[in-house]
């Protein structure tokens, strides 16, 4: 950009423009953070939890992972306004099955589209989807493997809200079965690119795999279920608890890319009433896809270590 022909002014403008931009946008470097929760969209104790959890941690990026809002009387502003307050940026948001409308809540969280993606340098990429609208679901699966086959970053996240098969007696993955139908089997067929699928609508905290695939539900926001490992088979799928909350408390996600020498993405389950980190999990880069280690923190314990997949 040349700026000496411009009078001082106008590159005093465009200098500043240039720092906000620098500043409002997350920037991928060595390593970036961001909190990853779901289902929250209500002003109770619990939510509260959640923002001063995430507030204290010092992370400003959020990955929110739908049900933003469960009274559509209400407005977003009203539920919302204290983690915009905050400096909390809803970098990456998924629709849930509460909402006002889809506009609304696009408009509200500055969503480009119902589903997108979003890359952060060289190595990150978020998939969003929007797992309530099974209209357009045959549209969204075409989009979705097109974005697959052209991804190659190191770590690639699939975030949509419904998790597609049934991760809690309470919840049935057919809820969404059009929806689930399309897009499951191209989980598959791309997961040693993917990293880990991110979803909500279970309000529990839980790490799970649908065969070797990582799934981390997220939705531990508010009116919270009671802790129900899962271990069955289902669409030919093993579906396996690797960890769950043993309480039922809010608890979020930190979701740490490293992109320096370490080149690792690692995954905390954090309970918002102590700020305690009570799991982890480490997965190395694409083309290298394993997790690395799976780590109780409360005990120590390492439960699982270099189980490839």
């Amino acid at each position: 950009m040349v700026l000496s022909n411009r009078p001082i002014f106008y590159r005093r403008v465009i200098v500043f423009s240039l720092i906000l931009c620098l500043f409002s946008h997350p920037v991928f470097g060595a390593a970036l953070t961001f909190a990853v929760f779901g289902d929250a969209g209500r002003r109770e104790p619990s939510s509260r939890q959640l923002l001063n959890s995430i507030i204290k941690s010092g992370i400003h990026n959020i990955v929110s992972l739908g049900d933003h809002l469960y009274e559509p009387e209400k407005d977003y502003d009203e539920v919302w306004r204290s983690w915009k307050h905050a400096g909390l940026g809803f970098d990456i948001v998924t629709i849930g099955n509460h909402y006002k409308d889809y506009e609304s809540e696009m408009q509200y969280f500055a969503m480009p589209s119902e589903y997108y993606t979003r890359t952060f340098g060289a190595s990150l990429r978020f998939i969003v989807l929007n797992s309530d609208n099974e209209k357009n679901s045959q549209r969204q699966s075409e989009w979705f493997k097109k974005q697959m086959e052209n991804a190659a970053e190191k770590f690639i996240f699939v975030v949509y809200h419904h998790p597609s098969l049934s991760v809690h007696p309470s919840y049935s993955w057919e809820e969404k079965k059009e929806f689930q139908n399309r897009i499951r089997p191209l989980l598959f067929n791309y997961q040693n690119k993917i990293t880990a699928v991110l979803n909500g609508h279970v309000h529990m905290a839980s790490l799970l795999k649908f065969n070797s695939l990582p799934i981390v539900v997220a939705g531990a926001g508010v009116d919270l279920v009671p802790p129900k490992p899962v271990d069955n088979n289902q669409q030919r799928i093993h579906v396996s608890t690797q960890w769950i909350y043993n309480e039922m408390s809010p608890h979020w996600v930190k979701l740490f890319i490293d992109d320096s020498a370490k080149n690792q993405a690692k995954l905390e389950f954090i309970k918002a009433q102590t700020d305690e980190r009570v799991f982890s999990i480490e997965f190395s880069p694409l083309s290298h896809r394993s997790p690395i280690g799976l780590n109780a923190a409360a005990s120590g314990k390492i439960t699982r270590r270099g189980e490839e997949r």
